[in-house]
């Protein structure tokens, strides 16, 4: 069997919401998520392994849209703690901060990619979580974490914390900038199956706005939306309907 995950991107703006018309729709511009079994050599011994392959079958890596890097002075004054290196275009804006992000820490939260999930399959979950080899490579860790996808459908972005806040943070366009995982509860044994699509449906579009932006107003989110499934009816004809 095979769980379909749609994908949607879009670089955001400054408050985090997405831009719904967003050139980072396009892969020329935002590459494809690509499955960590297409980065490895197929012919290293642990590439043949069956129980390597059924996990990073399911593990997509997100690459970076453009060339970035920069400095980070823990004694600078706001906004000086952050100083752009080797850009040749405006890119000023892409990195932001939320609620709660303090540029007392090198940790950063960056304005893109978003990327909206969703499905149609029940009890799916999604994971964030850092690539093997940003720490080194680049000089980072991504933050991750995991929800409900079927339940709870919201926007993913690019949050970091540098390794080494002496050294620069440094990205070429199509390095890793983390991995997104996803588990149909019901039968891990699926396989995933990712399709991009060039716009967003009105119904998604909507679902995550609201959902991304409910922390405005509740600063704890109660787990039941984010990490419990839909309930299931009881009624014995239910399959019927869906």
């Amino acid at each position: 069997m095979t769980t379909t995950i749609h994908y949607w991107v879009s670089e955001g703006s400054n408050n985090l919401d997405l831009e719904k018309v967003s050139p980072f729709s396009l892969e020329m511009v935002q590459p494809n998520l690509t499955p960590w079994t297409d980065s490895v050599d197929k012919n290293v011994i642990h590439a043949q392994c069956p129980v390597w392959n059924h996990r990073n079958k399911r593990n997509f890596v997100v690459h970076s849209a453009i060339d970035f890097s920069f400095k980070y002075n823990r004694n600078a004054p706001i906004p000086k703690k952050l100083e752009l290196l080797n850009l040749n275009r405006d890119m000023g804006d892409i990195i932001i901060l939320q609620d709660g992000w303090d540029y007392s820490e090198p940790v950063f939260q960056f304005r893109f990619p978003m990327i909206v999930f969703w499905t149609n399959k029940s009890n799916v979950w999604i994971e964030s979580k850092p690539h093997p080899y940003t720490a080194a490579r680049n000089n980072f860790v991504s933050i991750g974490g995991w929800w409900n996808l079927s339940k709870w459908n919201r926007s993913i972005n690019f949050a970091v914390q540098m390794v080494d806040e002496n050294k620069p943070f440094t990205i070429k366009r199509g390095d890793p900038l983390f991995e997104v995982s996803f588990y149909n509860q019901s039968n891990l044994k699926d396989d995933i199956k990712l399709v991009r699509e060039l716009e967003i449906p009105e119904k998604i579009w909507n679902e995550q706005h609201r959902n991304t932006n409910v922390k405005r107003y509740l600063k704890m989110m109660n787990p039941r939306h984010l990490f419990t499934d839909k309930p299931k009816s009881k009624c014995p004809f239910s399959f019927l309907t869906k």
